[in-house]
């Protein structure tokens, strides 16, 4: 589950002209991830979707698809990267950037270095799309761990790709060719949730974190490559030298995620991780947002950790309280969240959080 959305993107290969009213139709579905713009592209081998919300230049500059000056590469990216300022330093010599999103990085990132460099420079949580009209190829990327979605199909002879199976779901919905994979329903029943690459259809997937699609337009065929795992390396720092690392690399973090253009937000359950996240927060930056969700059964309420330190870092504090009648009727609204079965009731005080942060927050 994201804890946030951040854009929609959505597109096909083997594109017709009288596919477009059902492509579009299919892109308003991720409207609530992107309320701010909408476009697309099209040509005679692809559609490319993008609902936007904006965070890095609130401007028209800023919108998707984007594309490149000599109209060969045509990008859509849903997420943050968040050491493109240091990124878009190597490349402002050579290329002429319009805006100052992140996004406009990818895209000439990848002019200049390819999709494989690009993927092991760029920090952050993304779904991106890449077209290279050139090569005639297109790249879907997801990243290291996962922290953004995105779902693929190879259905009706074209790649079909999309931040949410609902878009997917829509394309394919009158022509009745969905079926169930009944053993992804098993493994609901096994761990309470779907694990990638499957989801409830056969033949549509979750792209596995740190892979990406190469895929041949003329085709219509893949390959998948993973672009990173984890390396585990043996460390013989003493522990304090090993706390210093940590500490910095924390901070590191941190700071890198508060680039917004937009006002920022903290979740503060009280507890040691959103405490640290605060407390360095509040260091780097003054009267930051702090939002709590305490619930009317005290043992189980942690608000009171939460006050003690939005009162010592200062923090513009916002609380509420959960109780019983406040999750009557949500499961209903639990289909319009999810794309699938999910058995995590943590997403009740997740959503009524985020609902609450919204109203000072993007």
């Amino acid at each position: 589950m994201e804890l946030y959305k951040m854009c929609g993107i959505f597109g096909f290969t083997n594109f017709q002209t009288n596919d477009l009213d059902i492509a579009r139709k299919s892109l308003k579905t991720l409207k609530h991830r992107g309320p701010d713009q909408w476009d697309d592209y099209t040509d005679e081998n692809i559609y490319m979707g993008h609902q936007r919300l904006s965070i890095l230049d609130l401007s028209a500059d800023g919108k998707q698809p984007m594309i490149s000056d000599n109209k060969n590469v045509i990008i859509t990216v849903n997420g943050e990267i968040y050491n493109f300022l240091q990124l878009k330093k190597k490349l402002e010599h050579k290329y002429s950037f319009k805006s100052t999103s992140d996004s406009e990085v990818i895209l000439y990132g990848y002019i200049e270095w390819g999709i494989d460099k690009l993927l092991q420079k760029i920090d952050g949580m993304y779904a991106i799309t890449i077209y290279d009209k050139e090569l005639n190829k297109l790249f879907l990327a997801r990243d290291r761990y996962g922290i953004k979605p995105l779902y693929y199909s190879d259905l009706e002879n074209r790649i079909t790709w999309a931040s949410e199976l609902k878009a997917i779901q829509k394309l394919f919905k009158q022509k009745n060719i969905l079926e169930y994979d009944y053993t992804a329903f098993y493994d609901f029943l096994s761990y309470q949730y779907i694990p990638t690459p499957k989801s409830m259809y056969k033949n549509v997937y979750k792209l596995e974190p740190g892979h990406y699609l190469k895929v041949d337009i003329n085709r219509n065929t893949y390959k998948k490559k993973q672009y990173w795992k984890l390396q585990v390396k043996k460390c013989n720092d003493d522990l304090q030298t090993i706390k210093n690392k940590f500490y910095d690399l924390t901070v590191k973090s941190i700071k890198e995620q508060m680039v917004s253009d937009v006002p920022l937000g903290f979740f503060l359950s009280g507890g040691m991780d959103s405490s640290v996240v605060v407390a360095i927060a509040a260091k780097h930056h003054n009267y930051i947002n702090t939002f709590s969700i305490g619930f009317s059964d005290k043992s189980h309420d942690e608000t009171k950790y939460a006050d003690i330190v939005a009162k010592m870092y200062e923090t513009k504090h916002h609380k509420k309280i959960l109780d019983e009648d406040s999750t009557l009727g949500m499961f209903s609204k639990m289909k319009d969240w999810y794309d699938e079965p999910f058995g995590d009731t943590s997403c009740f005080p997740t959503f009524l959080v985020s609902q609450f942060a919204k109203q000072n927050s993007t």
